[in-house]
C-alpha cells in the first residue's frame, strides 16, 4: 500500500491506548488487616500505543515535513526489596516511533530499547523504597540512589541520506526519561504527557548509550522534595554513511524540586541541568574540535482534580558553543497534557506540544505535535 494511502487511513485514526498491570508477591491473608509497612516484590508492566500529528518532523526552519503516524511503547519495572531501607529496581523498555510524511514518499522509523538497573537506600528518616511501601513516613528523609542505563537507538528507515542530518540535534531535545524531580514518584504525577518516546528523528546511525547516575534527594515533608543528581553518559556510534565518528561524552549535573502546595489540587515542580558535551572527532563549522554546554530549565504545574487533570510545562534549552558562536541554538517548548477519567480504568488523553528552535544561521524552526485518544489502566 502506498504511503499516501496509509497516511489517509491514519489521519482518521489518531488514538492512544495504555494498558498497565501491577502485581505484588507475598500477598497478605485475605482476612488479615493490611499493615502500614509492606515488604513485597513489585512488578509493573505497561504498553502504550498512540497516534500523532506532526507538522515539522525534522525541526527544520525551511522545507518542513508534515506527517502523521503511530508510536508503540513497552516497559516493565521490577522492584526488589532487600531491606526496609534498601531496594533495587530493574526496568527494561522498548519503543517504536513511525511517521508517514504527506509531501514525500519516504517514511521514517525509529527504534529504541533500553535497560535500567537502579539501587536506592535511605540515609535518614523513614519512607518507601523499591519493593517496600510505608505509609508512616518519618521526616526529613534523605535518599541516595544509583542508576545504570543502556539505551540502543536506531533509525533504520530515513528519508534522506544520513549525512544530511544534524547529529547534535538531540542535545537540545526533550528526552523521554523521568526527571530527577519525579524520581521515586512514578505514577503520582497527573495529566502526564502521553508521549512514549523521544521525538527527535534527525539523529541517524545506531547509537549505544551507556550512562551512570548518582542521585541524592531529601524530602522535608510529604509535600516538598529536593533533588540533586549527576550523570555521565558515553555515546558509541555504529557508522554507516558518515565518515566522521560522532561518538561523544557528556557530564550532566542537575537540581530539581517538587512542592505539593495543595496535594489534591496544585503541584509545582522545576529544575535546572547543565549538559557538558565533547565529541571525539566531530568538528565545529570553523574546524575546531566540537564541545559545548547546554543549559536547561524547566517548570511544571500539575492540577490533579478528580474530574479532570492537567499538566502544563515549559522548558528552555540554550546550547552555547563558545568555540564557534554561529552554532549557538535555543529551544523553547510548551506542553499541555490533559486527562479526563471516564471510569475506573478508562481515561481520555489529549496532549499538545509547541516547540520553537532558533539559531544564528537560519530561520526559526516551529513545530506542533498533537497526541490524543484513550488510556486504559488497571
Amino acid at each position: 500500500m502506498a504511503p499516501q494511502s496509509i497516511g489517509r487511513r491514519w489521519s482518521s485514526l489518531v488514538f492512544f491506548s495504555c494498558l498497565s498491570f501491577h502485581a505484588y508477591g507475598a500477598d497478605t491473608p485475605k482476612n488479615a488487616a493490611v499493615s502500614a509497612d509492606q515488604k513485597k516484590l513489585e512488578f509493573e508492566f505497561s504498553t502504550c500505543t498512540l497516534g500523532a500529528g506532526d507538522n515539522n518532523v525534522f525541526d527544520k526552519g525551511t522545507n518542513e515535513t508534515a506527517a502523521i503516524g503511530t508510536e508503540v511503547g513497552l516497559s516493565a519495572q521490577l522492584g526488589v526489596p532487600i531491606s526496609s531501607r534498601f531496594g533495587m529496581r530493574v526496568a527494561p523498555s522498548f519503543d517504536v516511533n513511525y511517521r508517514v510524511p504527506f509531501s514525500t514518499k519516504d517514511n521514517v522509523l525509529k527504534l529504541e530499547g533500553g535497560l535500567k538497573i537502579g539501587f536506592e537506600t535511605l540515609l535518614a528518616g523513614r519512607s518507601s523504597v523499591p519493593g517496600f511501601k510505608t505509609k508512616n513516613g518519618i521526616f526529613p528523609v534523605l535518599r541516595l540512589g544509583f542508576e545504570s542505563k543502556y539505551l540502543l537507538s536506531t533509525t533504520p528507515i530515513l528519508g534522506e541520506p544520513q549525512a544530511a542530518y544534524d547529529e547534535t540535534a538531540d542535545a537540545i531535545a526533550t528526552g523521554s526519561d523521568v526527571t530527577a524531580s519525579e524520581a521515586g514518584q512514578e505514577g503520582e504525577a497527573s495529566g502526564e504527557s502521553s508521549g512514549v518516546a523521544n521525538q527527535v528523528f534527525a539523529n541517524p546511525n545506531t547509537h549505544h548509550r551507556i550512562s551512570e547516575t548518582v542521585r541524592l534527594a531529601t524530602e522535608t515533608s510529604k509535600a516538598l522534595t529536593l533533588t540533586a543528581e549527576g550523570t555521565v553518559l558515553h555515546d558509541f556510534v555504529d557508522l554507516a554513511e558518515l565518515t566522521t565518528n560522532t561518538t561523544f561524552t557528556s557530564v550532566t549535573p542537575g537540581v530539581n524540586f517538587r512542592y505539593k502546595i495543595a496535594p489534591d489540587y496544585f503541584w509545582l515542580s522545576g529544575g535546572y541541568t547543565l549538559d557538558i558535551r565533547s565529541y571525539e572527532e566531530k568538528l565545529a563549522t570553523n574546524g575546531a574540535p566540537l564541545h559545548f554546554h547546554v543549559h536547561g530549565v524547566k517548570g511544571t504545574i500539575d492540577i490533579p482534580l478528580r474530574l479532570i487533570k492537567f499538566k502544563l510545562s515549559y522548558e528552555a534549552k540554550f546550547e552555547v558553543v563558545s568555540i564557534d558562536k554561529s552554532m549557538n541554538r535555543t529551544r523553547h517548548q510548551v506542553d499541555l497534557g490533559t486527562e479526563i477519567p471516564t471510569g475506573k480504568y478508562l481515561s481520555i488523553i489529549v496532549d499538545g506540544r509547541v516547540t520553537d528552535t532558533t539559531s544564528s544561521t537560519g530561520p526559526d524552526a516551529l513545530r506542533f505535535v498533537g497526541l490524543g485518544g484513550l488510556k486504559f489502566k488497571m
